[in-house]
């Protein structure tokens, strides 16, 4: 039998407890019975995790919300008045949590592109979660290398590392450059003092060799849109997100004809920015203007010739067997299974999208067969 407090016991065998008139209790009452029995100090490490845990659940509550077009604010934390501080305050501590949470709130955080808010925000819960709650003044060479190895762990995951290493670098330097934090401008230094494991092989450009075997690798696989991705690619020097666009919440800046289960396509390649001679004119995110004349690529007018059809208009690469354009993570997978069967190296190919690092948890849609995108609009049920 274990003893709980004054008048309080439990059935034992069963593990369920009850009190002494026998009623069985409620989780919030062994809650209780279990606060009753902590000290002031150990109440103290409770407050210190509920705040912690609090601020854990609100950055990820809010990506999650930004990703589903939710637009209800969150509730407020409880505040305990004249009774001490609010588990606001709590959080407001000057540990790494806590400056990953002012990066999050900032615009500086908010302007970044749908993509890259989605792979920092995956960092930052994770460095959260092993690291959130050490403070900035006890962070020191010491304390970040361990952290670092920690990360790469027993599968020398190098490059891990260095993107976690890397987020810890975004907010130590947008803690000293806009809250103009000491602690921060005193880390900027311990951070330059660190020296990482050099990458196991050098990154090399994707040749054009190599990108016409992997377009040949698409035309066997029946994907002709991803040979013509691959071609615009290697001789535009697009960006992945500019070539195959982007699928983002309905939420997010932009407008598009395309929607589909509340998520809309945007800064793709579209056959209005093509004409009739063939010169490309794309507006690219950062407003420039790219103009170029596709006769002078003669890889990507190979591979338009190719195209079973061409359409006036709508996106200019679509997946085939969904007939909507591809995530980014649809069409990785598939350069990556084509460069597997070719022997390319990793490095090589996935430097050849020029993409922004990582996307690990992509957007994914329930594809069905959608229609002609060519005058399409709106493709929600």
């Amino acid at each position: 039998m274990l003893k709980t407090g004054a008048n309080k016991v439990d059935s034992g065998a069963d593990g369920l407890y009850s009190d002494d008139m026998g009623r069985q209790k409620t989780k919030a009452d062994q809650l209780g019975d279990f606060l009753d029995d902590l000290t002031v100090e150990e109440l103290d490490e409770q407050l210190v995790r509920l705040g912690r845990r609090w601020m854990m659940v609100y950055t990820n509550r809010q990506l999650l919300a930004k990703e589903q077009g939710f637009t209800a604010p969150p509730p407020d934390p409880p505040r305990i008045d004249s009774a001490g501080p609010s588990l606001a305050a709590q959080a407001s501590v000057e540990t790494l949590g806590w400056l990953i949470e002012q990066y999050l709130q900032h615009d500086k955080f908010k302007s970044l592109q749908f993509s890259t808010r989605r792979n920092y925000g995956n960092n930052f819960a994770r460095i959260n979660k092993e690291a959130g709650s050490i403070k900035l003044s006890d962070l020191d060479l010491e304390i970040l290398a361990r952290l670092h190895a920690g990360w790469v762990g027993a599968n020398n995951a190098q490059a891990l590392g260095r993107a976690l290493m890397t987020m810890v670098r975004v907010v130590t330097n947008f803690g000293s450059e806009i809250l103009h934090n000491r602690e921060c401008e005193r880390l900027i230094g311990v951070l330059r003092k660190m020296d990482f494991e050099p990458r196991s092989t050098p990154i090399e450009r994707l040749n054009r060799e190599q990108a016409a075997l992997i377009c040949a690798k698409a035309h066997e696989a029946r994907l002709p849109s991803a040979a013509l991705a691959q071609a615009f690619l290697i001789e535009l020097e697009l960006s992945q997100r500019e070539v195959i666009g982007e699928w983002v919440p309905l939420s997010e800046p932009g407008e598009s004809k395309l929607i589909h289960k509340e998520l809309k396509w945007v800064t793709g390649l579209r056959w209005e920015d093509i004409d009739e001679n063939y010169v490309l004119r794309y507006m690219r995110p950062n407003a420039e203007l790219l103009e170029k004349n596709l006769n002078d690529a003669p890889m990507v007018m190979e591979e338009i010739r190719r195209l079973p059809y061409q359409p006036k208009t709508g996106p200019v690469i679509v997946f085939e067997r969904s007939r909507l354009p591809y995530t980014a993570s649809q069409f990785r997978r598939s350069i990556r299974a084509f460069r597997l069967e070719l022997g390319i190296a990793r490095e090589a190919a996935e430097k050849s999208s020029a993409d922004e690092e990582g996307e690990p948890n992509d957007v994914e849609l329930n594809f069905e067969k959608a229609g002609d995108l060519s005058d399409r609009r709106d493709t929600r049920h």
